[in-house]
């Protein structure tokens, strides 16, 4: 449906997007994972219109957009702080887009009401915004996006104002309610777990570049390099004495507490910094005399401020590039 060609754009006469390129299939869900400042919001920026790029092309099922204003696109664009209108109701500001299209007024009703029930707001057409809670803000803010139809939706950290337990609630249900539009969406977001809650496929920014793409499972187990392996917060990495161009990941849940029985060359001894319960385990933060933070999943509880060794076996190790 959309394909993303080789764009470059630059910020303040610094690189910002250095030759991004994706493609977007149909009903596909794509999350656009990046630090803060790797260009995602401006990428999104392009695609809709908004801004130019310096180079590059987007296309909509083979057509160049470079001549189509954004108006004229039919991408819904839903942003990080809702925009919605503080002095309008909640029915009038689902259903501003429509009457922008000049839609007849039975049809708005009927479009309103529709999208009012997928939320389950039907209740609160005639609430002012303002007395909504960020919650309901944002269920309102993405119905208001959906009710033109557009063609592509996109969401700029819609989930972002948030405080980290609602926004942990609201992932599932937003994944539900992107799915039910059965639109192609890209999402733009920088918390990994946000991320693969409700992507199919990670498009990974750094510095301006696609350094990985894939499903969430593709990427868990099998990140392109030490830096992808670091962001994603997938285990500890661990230089490697003899090639300092590579690091090792060793991931808590691969972790032993003890000594290991063979040989190798991932036996750790240290100073226990703290030991969790997390409810399936304990998670243990080790500090070793090269002042090296492990952390390890295990079933055992243990006391901060004892010595105790931890290892890993070959096997159940990857080395990834820095």
């Amino acid at each position: 449906m959309l394909s993303v060609r080789d764009i470059y754009k630059s910020y303040e006469g610094k690189p910002l997007l250095n030759g991004v390129s994706f493609d977007l299939q149909a009903g596909e869900i794509i999350c656009l994972l990046g630090a803060s400042g790797s260009g995602k919001s401006t990428l999104l920026r392009i695609i809709a219109g908004l801004e130019d790029a310096e180079s590059g092309a987007v296309y909509w099922q083979g057509e160049d957009l470079a001549h189509t204003p954004p108006h004229k696109r039919g991408f819904g664009l839903m942003f990080q702080d809702y925009a919605l209108f503080p002095h309008r109701t909640v029915y009038e500001n689902v259903a501003f887009g429509l009457r922008t299209q000049k839609r007849p007024a039975d049809e708005i009703d009927a479009i309103v009401s529709q999208r009012l029930q997928s939320i389950r707001m039907e209740s609160f057409a005639n609430r002012p915004v303002t007395e909504l809670s960020g919650g309901e803000q944002q269920r309102v803010a993405l119905a208001r996006a959906l009710a033109p139809n557009p063609r592509l939706l996109m969401l700029d950290e819609p989930l972002g104002a948030l405080d980290h337990n609602l926004r942990n609630q609201l992932t599932n249900e937003l994944r539900y309610m992107l799915r039910e539009s059965h639109k192609p969406v890209i999402y733009v977001t920088h918390d990994r777990q946000e991320a693969f809650g409700l992507a199919d496929r990670l498009v990974i920014l750094n510095h301006g570049l696609v350094v990985q793409e894939g499903s969430p499972q593709e990427l868990f187990e099998n990140p392109a390099d030490a830096w992808v392996a670091q962001f994603l917060g997938l285990g500890n990495l661990v230089e490697d004495e003899q090639d300092p161009s590579n690091s090792w990941l060793l991931r808590p849940h691969d972790g032993h507490l003890g000594e290991s029985p063979q040989a190798t060359r991932f036996q750790f001894k240290g100073e226990i910094l703290d030991c969790v319960y997390m409810g399936e385990s304990y998670q243990l933060k080790l500090k070793t005399p090269e002042e090296q933070i492990l952390l390890l999943e295990t079933d055992q509880q243990c006391l901060p401020d004892q010595e105790a060794s931890v290892y890993w076996t070959e096997e159940k190790t990857q080395c990834l590039k820095n």
